[in-house]
């Protein structure tokens, strides 16, 4: 799809694929296998992406983050990527920082913050950290109160628990690592 000697054209070869095509690489791609289970919400949005990213960034997302310390910046510049949005835009952002040392590394983890996915926010919310229909921010604000040092400290963990434990249904609470502290809120046993 691109070449390896010049990044900007993988953006450039999936803006103007023909978008059938775009979408069976995403729904086969992998080893015959979806990139995404969203692979046609993808299909969608990746033109879009790719034309935000050659008009805004030469093509090279490192032009996002290189050179770049201020968090809420990068952060709000990966947002605006079409499929990106807030939650994929913290995570990548924590990424940046704590795996690649860039944005400060270890002295930008008080500005890191979770991502507020479906498992995070139903480990939030039943053990009373959010309330029900909670915002976004609410949750990132959660976690900055409960870690103010790194608050994305918070978000593997309870995204764990949320996949391993805590299900939408049927949740495995007497076998929960947290079950001796979390108030179960809104579960019925």
């Amino acid at each position: 799809v691109g070449d390896s000697e010049d990044v900007a054209s993988l953006w450039r070869n999936l803006k103007k694929m023909r978008p059938s095509r775009l979408c069976r690489l995403l729904r086969y791609g992998y080893d015959g296998k979806a990139f995404h289970r969203f692979y046609k919400t993808f299909a969608r949005l990746l033109p879009k992406a790719a034309a935000h990213l050659l008009t805004n960034y030469e093509g090279d997302p490192r032009r996002i983050w290189n050179s770049q310390r201020d968090i809420v910046e990068v952060r709000r510049r990966l947002d605006e990527i079409p499929a990106i949005g807030p939650a994929l835009a913290n995570m990548a952002v924590l990424i940046l920082a704590r795996d690649h040392r860039l944005l400060g590394g270890k002295k930008a983890r008080p500005q890191l913050d979770v991502k507020p996915d479906v498992q995070v926010r139903r480990v939030f919310l039943r053990t009373g950290l959010i309330q029900k229909g909670a915002p976004d921010a609410e949750v990132i604000q959660s976690a900055r109160d409960l870690a103010p040092d790194f608050p994305a400290s918070l978000d593997a963990p309870s995204w764990q628990i949320g996949h391993s434990w805590c299900r939408p249904t049927r949740p495995k609470c007497s076998d929960c690592p947290i079950s001796d502290i979390c108030p179960q809120v809104g579960i019925r046993h």
